[in-house]
């Protein structure tokens, strides 16, 4: 039995910690938080520099449970193309294909008490078959109510494994320290209510989310200046995350109902589904694209939705890239469009409309300087916070824009409408979500220490008993929401660890904690 430190107990945390417990390990997990959420980020990070018009706001809670307590509850799979290495996406491609995790996606889905989404379609609209069997592909995410959630799934877990499974709380893991000759953490130096004291164990789990993982590694600098483990300057590297913004108008021929169910959620049994248009493998291949989706939203209820978030007040300025697309349709006289809509509902008459928004969640090229970096400001603790920089680049830019093209041209060859789009080249400082949530590819995933911080079995190069999980580890994402992969590739962890590490095959030391050495 092999005792193991997992340090966090979000997504991926919980599920690896849960899943090698059941394999007959010791298995704590040190959570920083307690029950409250506690979503200062001016407690770890220092400074954020993100693009003029982007915007940020950390979406994440040190608590238990991490940062499944923001979650809405959407899980999709990533698609095959995301794990190719792709040419025309310099630093593209990971050790491991679609195929490794396809077992694993649906034991998370089964978890999380979901469909698995490669099980589930929705009905194409009349007249949509040779769109969808063309350039363009349905993009789905499933999910139910209310969201699974990895406090009350530890909650669960605990009482039924014997003590193997245990979580503390208020537990701040501030650096890792090597062995004198290298290759092995030794332990961990925390603050655990209160008290300094280092924590030693067979196996470290880093499941600290895609800030606070590079930060833990960069303040472990030991032997290496780069950080802890066959560092090679790579950790904090290739930030990157799912911007968002409502970029343009789907304009059809024809009115349809707003509940089409590519344009409105629809149940599915117990869950939901909600679709989307993306680019199929072979487009993106032939206009060396990347995989953006958007989602298409009937634009009076999207403005009945935006009146309504104002309390009925009225429009100030609109700094949305749909903003000049909206413009040329007359459809800004939101206090008219938003009493038709009601009247409509109050009179019993189904929605119709020919407007729709077009929601985008934005793919990025790998970029080595998007970076969560070490700050020369220090925590309460004496460690260095962190320093983010992130930037849309040129190219991300250019393959948004080509997207709306293909979108545009794919809408007209089948006759079913077009999509304005001018405010992406008209707008020079697009107005992106950009740094809200989905923080991956600071500790990617590589062949060798020369491409990434972890290996094809998520240990960190250059040390024998040190993982990390969660999506700091995506080397690339496409479009889809990171929990389901998170969770997949925390299941295929704990299985590659508990195979490592058979229970009861030979005793390992038991899970310490002590006074911390001066």
């Amino acid at each position: 039995m092999a005792s193991i430190c997992v340090v966090g107990s979000g997504p991926a945390g919980s599920f690896a910690a849960v899943e090698l417990a059941e394999a007959g390990h010791e298995v704590t997990i040190l959570e920083t938080g307690s029950g409250n959420r506690d979503s200062d980020a001016a407690a770890y990070v220092a400074a954020i520099h993100l693009p003029p018009g982007a915007t940020h706001d950390l979406g994440f809670s040190r608590q238990i449970g991490g940062a499944s307590n923001l979650w809405a509850g959407r899980v999709a799979a990533l698609d095959p193309i995301d794990f190719e290495f792709r040419q025309w996406v310099p630093d593209s491609g990971w050790p491991i294909g679609h195929d490794a995790l396809a077992g694993y996606y649906d034991k998370a889905a089964g978890i999380m008490g979901v469909p698995s989404p490669a099980a589930t379609t929705a009905p194409v609209p009349a007249g949509w078959e040779k769109l969808l069997g063309g350039p363009l592909w349905p993009k789905q995410f499933v999910w139910n109510r209310p969201p699974f959630n990895t406090a009350s799934y530890l909650g669960e877990a605990m009482p039924r494994l014997g003590g193997r499974l245990r979580l503390i709380a208020d537990a701040h893991v501030l650096r890792l320290v090597e062995e004198a000759d290298g290759g092995r953490v030794r332990a961990a130096d925390a603050v655990i209510g209160g008290e300094a004291v280092q924590v030693s164990a067979d196996i470290f789990i880093l499941a600290a989310g895609g800030i606070e993982t590079p930060r833990i590694m960069l303040n472990s600098m030991g032997r290496n200046r780069n950080g802890i483990g066959e560092a090679t300057d790579l950790i904090g590297r290739y930030l990157s995350t799912h911007a968002k913004a409502d970029m343009g108008v789907l304009v059809l021929e024809r009115r349809v109902p707003t509940t089409t169910p590519m344009f409105a959620v629809q149940p599915v049994g117990k869950a939901y589904l909600r679709t989307g248009l993306g680019l199929s493998a072979a487009r993106q291949r032939a206009l060396h694209g990347l995989n953006h989706c958007v989602q298409l939203s009937p634009l009076p209820e999207h403005r009945l939705g935006r009146w309504r978030r104002r309390g009925g007040g009225r429009a100030g300025a609109d700094p949305s890239l749909l903003r000049g697309d909206a413009e040329r349709h007359g459809i800004l006289a939101e206090a008219g469009l938003v009493a038709r809509v009601i009247a409509r509902r109050l009179a019993g008459l189904p929605a119709t409309t020919r407007l729709f928004v077009c929601r985008a969640f934005l793919d990025q090229h790998p970029n080595r300087d998007n970076t969560v970096r070490l700050s020369e400001r220090t925590d309460r603790y004496g460690y260095r916070k962190a320093e983010i920089d992130w930037r849309f680049s040129a190219a991300d830019r250019h393959s948004v824009i080509a997207f709306f093209e293909e979108l545009d041209a794919a809408f007209r060859q089948a006759g079913l409408g077009h999509v304005d789009h001018a405010g992406l080249t008209a707008m020079e400082h697009w107005p992106l979500r950009a740094l809200h949530s989905h923080f991956m590819g600071t500790t990617r995933i590589g062949r060798d220490h020369t491409s990434g911080v972890v290996d094809a079995n998520c240990r960190v190069f250059g040390l024998d008993n040190l993982y990390v999980a969660g999506p700091s580890t995506f080397p690339t994402a496409g479009y889809a929401n990171p929990y389901l992969t998170i969770a997949a590739m925390a299941l295929r962890l704990a299985d590659h660890i508990a195979r490592v590490h058979r229970a009861g095959h030979a005793p390992g030391r038991p899970f310490t904690i002590l006074a911390r050495e001066s």
